[in-house]
């Protein structure tokens, strides 16, 4: 596990990229930003937490992390940078918060065990080229804010997707 100390605001450019035995990740309350392809090809990593203090995640700052499940970004992130979670063939959540307005080219490229996703934002984000190649996106259902659901189901980046209402969310 590896855990910054308290201290760190940031997490440098391709950091602790190729660690092949990090599994947890559990980073400060502080840290605002984490640098492009700061773990990227962390083959093991499985469980990640991010501080609400973070507003910036690098491009391809995860990607590759083969067994990477799940993942709540966090809550002042305005932007799903490109490739941040390509690769991640393992994730299956991602939760994607209420101030994100654009999701970035190849993004979520190749996380084809992704199921659900929950986006808090009550516009529907922008989408990328190709963010969500190979996901199998008539098999995710897309949690959204209820009084937003005709709004992604219009959308044509998010029509083909199940959209359903967050109240819905078990």
């Amino acid at each position: 596990m590896i855990s910054p100390r308290q201290d760190v605001k940031i997490i440098g450019p391709e950091a602790f990229e190729y660690a092949y035995q990090l599994e947890t990740l559990n980073i400060p309350e502080g840290v605002t930003n984490i640098y492009l392809g700061a773990f990227t090809s962390c083959y093991s990593l499985k469980e990640v937490s991010l501080p609400e203090s973070l507003t910036d995640l690098g491009t391809a700052a995860f990607s590759i992390c083969e067994k990477l499940e799940r993942i709540v970004l966090p809550p002042h992130l305005t932007e799903v940078k490109q490739g941040l979670l390509m690769g991640c063939t393992a994730l299956k959540s991602v939760t994607i918060p209420a101030e994100v307005t654009t999701i970035g080219m190849a993004a979520f490229t190749q996380c084809i065990s992704l199921t659900e996703i929950t986006c808090l934002a009550t516009t529907p984000p922008t989408v990328g080229y190709m963010a969500f190649l190979t996901v199998p996106t008539e098999n995710v259902t897309l949690y959204v804010p209820d009084e937003s659901v005709d709004l992604y189901k219009a959308a044509a980046e998010w029509k083909d997707f199940n959209v359903k209402p967050i109240s819905e969310k078990q």
